[in-house]
Order: structure tokens, then C-alpha cells, then sequence
């Protein structure tokens, strides 16, 4: 099997000649380290990680993106990890997709139906980042359908409502929900995925730490 995470795509290739006419480029590993060290004029797209002509040039923080990017293709190929150059390739060929992405415009049901009928018969996807990372409807009838394997679901469109509210004596009225409950190979957690003690922890401490930093500031300010 060949999981492979939606968050980023890229794979290896030489240094890209100036972005085409048609304004894209593909995103790759090496084009991560020649735009961290020398923005091109064009920017990242973040729905399909392809560089786009008409944006404009990449600020401070995104060029500390591109590094931080590019670090992580080399500790995820050298642990045997592929990157692939479009979010399609990715789909056509991976048996697992787990999303791990904010949820934006640019990512609103980044997995619509297009993408998930490109997806190979049987895949599987997990989704712990946003519920409307997911077309719910056209995930539901692909799974309803046969075509996926199966989906976990740790967050899901409409949740609000639902999920963190105590419904056991109304009925559940939203029908998306209902139809990927029915399903034997679908598994739905209320939105808890972070619900350890090292993320809690993690909370607390940074909590604690930017209360003390941002008194520091304010008395030395």
C-alpha cells in the first residue's frame, strides 16, 4: 500500500525554466529550494501546489513555508516517502489519503467529486482537519456506490449541532450523517482526534508561555 498525506505534493526533478506562458509550473522539491532562495515571480497556488504566474511575490513568511516544505521532503524521502507533482497524481495512485490542511477558500471540498472519482477503486480516505475539506455528498454516494474502500472521519460538514452537543434525546436530522452511519466501513468520531495528553499539554504550556511573553512585552513596552 502507498499512503500518501494531501498535504503537500512534490517530487524530484531539476531547477524549472521561467514559469510558462501558461503561468504553471510544477511543484517540486527543488522548485521549493530555488523559490526559498530566490522568490520567482510567481507563487504558490494551495490547492494544488503549482506555482502560479499571477501571484505575487512570496512574502517573508511564505518563503519560511518554502524551507520549512522543503525540510520536509527530505525527512519524508528518506524514510522511503514519494512525493507526487499534482494532487491528482497523488489521488490516482494512493491506496490511503488522509487530509491534514486548514480549511480555506482555496481548500473548500479540495476532494470534490472529480477528484474523488479520479481516486483508485477501493481507497480509503481519513480525514481529521476540516469537514469541508470533503464533498460529503459525493464521498457518501462513492461510498454508497462501492468505489472507495472506506472513510474515517474524525470532523464532517454540518457538525455544528452535533458534534460537542448532547443529542440523545432529539433525532440526528442531518441526512449525510445518517447515510455515512449506515455504512459498515465508515467510522465517525465527533471532532476529539486531538483529544491527548500531549496535545492538552501542548495547550496548556504554550498557553501559559504567550501570557508571560505578551506581559513581558506589555511592561517593557
Amino acid at each position: 500500500m502507498q499512503p500518501a498525506s494531501a498535504s503537500g505534493t512534490a517530487a524530484a526533478s531539476s531547477t524549472p525554466a521561467p514559469v510558462p506562458a501558461n503561468g504553471d509550473m510544477p511543484w517540486t522539491a527543488e522548485t521549493a529550494k530555488a523559490a526559498a532562495a530566490a522568490p520567482p515571480p510567481g507563487f504558490l497556488d494551495t490547492t494544488d501546489r503549482r506555482l502560479r504566474a499571477d501571484r505575487p511575490p512570496p512574502t517573508a513568511k511564505e518563503i519560511t513555508a518554502l524551507r520549512e516544505l522543503d525540510a520536509e521532503v527530505g525527512r519524508f524521502t528518506k524514510i522511503g516517502g514519494s512525493y507526487r507533482e499534482t494532487l491528482d497524481a497523488l489521488l490516482e495512485q494512493s491506496d490511503i489519503v488522509t487530509l491534514h490542511t486548514p480549511l480555506t477558500a482555496a481548500t473548500h471540498h479540495l476532494l470534490d467529486g472529480r477528484r474523488i472519482a479520479r481516486m483508485k477503486p477501493g481507497a480509503v480516505i481519513l480525514n481529521t482537519g476540516r469537514g469541508a475539506l470533503v464533498d460529503t455528498d459525493a464521498l457518501a454516494s462513492a461510498l454508497e456506490a462501492g468505489r472507495l474502500g472506506g472513510a474515517a472521519l474524525d470532523v464532517l460538514e454540518g457538525e455544528d449541532g452535533i458534534f460537542y452537543e448532547d443529542c440523545s434525546d432529539k433525532p440526528i436530522e442531518s441526512e449525510l450523517l445518517l447515510r455515512l452511519h449506515r455504512l459498515p466501513n465508515v467510522l465517525i468520531s465527533p471532532h476529539t482526534a486531538y483529544y491527548t495528553d500531549h496535545a492538552l499539554r501542548d495547550t496548556v504550556e504554550n498557553s501559559i508561555i504567550n501570557c508571560l511573553r505578551f506581559e513581558s512585552g506589555m511592561r517593557h513596552g
